[in-house]
């Protein structure tokens, strides 16, 4: 059974720097001012002094990097480049980046020097010969504007989504924060960057790697509701091949909620939040129904004890999470969607500063059905939060665009599965 790893993206909110519009890997705006789309292949050149190979393409992370903020965005241009990227990606890399097409803005100094050691073979590999990737889209809701947006393909072929959504009409401060997260969002994908590529030239050399293949995708969503609060959806995706007959995946979602501003001299605190995850979801298009064979398997946390936080556990895959404090329950019916409901006791600590809720289940689907090449949904995770803001007295919201939901579409192509 391969070992999962899970990394955590840390995303921090701030109010400050101006909203812009940044575009990596990409052609010029065109004429109606909208990002272009990336070239059809993106092939870095080393600068001077860097890592020199033969000819082969080079991974440089700015090549496979999406980032933009501001008011004009377009979710459906964003998530066709960002196929395209993928799709790039795959035709100049298959599966994983050798170690040879790394280029030295992705590793450490220490990997560096460990390359310059490898043998021709090692140096020329693609170590992992199968896996799983996909994209999760973009999904606003009426009355809602993307602010920033984020993507980008790691040297090991999982992908990073990240998206920050604000009301419309929203002022200028909304679109700030949004851009300045987004900033803060790709010094910690930076990070990820370099720990996967690292981990690419210590598999060549018989280490201990950094990273695993089983990690598909990550995908990051944080609502801004002005003077209620701001809530945050982490959803990460994982497939593991251990078995002959079924594939087995995993999914986590990670709820935040941080409380608003004063209203009527009193704080907005955090009240309550249902979250769901179903695996058997089927795209309403008709072009990604559910997995064949789909079950659950296994799901986390499924109570808390005197609402101290709960270790939650998934075959290799563990984490703790907090139980909200003043009331807690889950469902999970055979052949339905779990859910997660929690109320937050207003004259608590939870209620008063960012409160961090994560949940998980396990998905078992037919390995001879999925991998046939058709595009299936792996899951969809939803986040409800009406009313998920109180000030304890006589006001509460959101009323309208309660919902933050996520999904990833994965197919099964030369030897693993991969994003449409």
């Amino acid at each position: 059974m391969k070992k999962l790893l899970l990394f955590g993206i840390l995303l921090i909110l701030a109010v400050s720097a101006a909203a812009g519009i940044i575009f990596v890997a990409t052609d010029t705006p065109d004429a109606s001012g909208k990002p272009g789309m990336p070239d059809p292949v993106a092939t870095a050149v080393p600068s001077p002094g860097e890592w020199n190979p033969p000819d082969v393409p080079l991974y440089d992370p700015a090549d496979f990097t999406i980032a933009a903020s501001g008011p004009d965005l377009s979710p459906d241009d964003l998530f066709a480049a960002a196929i395209t990227l993928l799709n790039n990606y795959t035709a100049l890399f298959g599966n994983t980046v050798a170690p040879v097409s790394l280029s030295d803005s992705c590793l450490s100094e220490e990997s560096r020097n460990l390359r310059g050691t490898l043998s021709d073979s090692a140096l020329f590999a693609s170590l992992v010969s199968e896996g799983s990737t996909g994209i999760s889209s973009s999904v606003l809701t009426e009355n809602e504007i993307l602010a920033a947006y984020g993507f980008r393909v790691l040297p090991t072929g999982q992908t990073v989504t990240y998206a920050y959504t604000v009301t419309a009409g929203a002022g200028d401060a909304a679109y700030a924060a949004a851009g300045q997260s987004l900033q803060e969002w790709l010094h910690a994908v930076d990070e990820l960057t370099k720990n996967a590529a690292d981990s690419i030239v210590s598999r060549a050399a018989e280490t201990e790697p950094v990273a695993d293949s089983g990690w598909i995708s990550s995908r990051g969503d944080i609502r801004d509701y002005g003077e209620f609060g701001r809530v945050g959806l982490h959803s990460a995706w994982y497939w593991d091949s251990g078995e002959q007959d079924h594939d087995w995946f995993y999914t986590t979602s990670e709820i935040t909620m941080t409380p608003g501003t004063v209203t009527r001299n009193n704080f907005y605190k955090n009240h309550r939040f249902t979250l769901t995850i179903d695996p058997g979801y089927s795209n309403p298009g008709g072009n990604a129904p559910h997995l064949p064979g789909v079950s659950i398997s296994g799901s986390a946390p499924t109570g808390g004890r005197d609402r101290q936080p709960a270790v939650c556990v998934l075959r290799s895959l563990s984490w703790i999470t907090d139980i909200p404090d003043a009331s807690f329950a889950f469902d999970c019916p055979a052949g339905g969607i779990c859910k997660w409901e929690g109320t937050i006791h207003p004259f608590g600590n939870q209620a008063k500063q960012t409160f961090i809720f994560k949940a998980g289940v396990q998905i078992t689907g037919s390995q001879s059905e999925s991998r046939n090449g058709s595009t299936y949904t792996l899951s969809k995770n939803t986040v409800d939060v009406y009313h998920g803001f109180s000030d304890g007295l006589f006001s509460s919201g959101p009323d309208t665009n309660c919902t933050i939901s996520q999904e990833l579409h994965i197919r099964w192509h030369g030897g693993k599965y991969s994003s449409v």
